[in-house]
């Protein structure tokens, strides 16, 4: 080929060669972008990708299922999440192997409402779902989020939202002749009869597991063991 023609040809080739990264770029982009997307929500905490991961909501804690606000904290990570695409900020994995993270929705308009006040919906799922009451702070090992998410339950605690409601938090028993508190505190269970002498500021929550008995043999059949202040 003459130079001179080659020389000509040398623009066509370069416009053709961006046009050839540019389409690889747009589809190595796009399908990092469909592998986080949310396909399924497990429950109240855990969702699944696009790709099969399934990601569980870091620094947080929502009612098993059974338990009050499991259904209500489902749906409400569903109506957020469900077919949105999903950043994933600072993954790591638990004794367990499960995938934790601290969940962003992208997709606009949560773009815009990205801010540190409590807005709805909250494209920071994890705060949100705080926010709402569905969900307690087991306290973040990200300093970052570790007091945002400290704010997010004294919200939701003030305003008695969700788990924090009478409906979760019994002050009282169903029925009165069931006065045994079975209460579970870092997977510990304990129960304590009126007797005890801190059975006063014993809290009831059904949320996570807590339940009254109507007798010390049904808490133990239960897998209660009697607190040891009530010994």
């Amino acid at each position: 080929m003459p130079k001179k023609h080659l020389l000509s040809f040398l623009p066509r080739l370069f416009i053709l060669f961006f046009l050839f990264s540019l389409i690889l770029n747009i589809v190595f982009i796009y399908g990092s972008w469909k592998r986080n997307v949310v396909v399924r929500v497990v429950d109240g905490d855990s969702l699944d990708l696009t790709d099969g991961r399934r990601v569980r909501l870091l620094g947080i804690d929502t009612p098993e299922k059974g338990n009050c606000m499991y259904d209500q904290a489902r749906a409400h990570l569903q109506k957020q999440a469900l077919g949105k695409h999903v950043r994933l900020k600072n993954p790591l994995k638990d004794s367990y192997g499960r995938l934790l993270a601290n969940v962003i929705v992208e997709d606009f308009p949560s773009w815009f409402f990205y801010l540190n006040s409590f807005p709805d919906p909250d494209p920071y799922l994890n705060r949100g779902m705080v926010v709402a009451g569905l969900a307690r702070d087991t306290g973040s090992n990200v300093p970052s989020y570790r007091e945002v998410l400290k704010q997010a339950e004294i919200f939701a605690k003030d305003r008695q939202l969700g788990i924090w409601s009478g409906e979760c938090i019994q002050l009282a028993p169903p029925n009165p002749d069931c006065q045994i508190k079975g209460n579970i505190r870092q997977g510990v269970k304990s129960y304590y009869a009126p007797e005890c002498p801190n059975y006063q500021q014993v809290i009831v929550n059904t949320s996570y597991g807590d339940n009254w008995f109507c007798a010390e043999d049904e808490a133990t059949r239960a897998g209660f063991v009697k607190n040891k202040a009530c010994e």
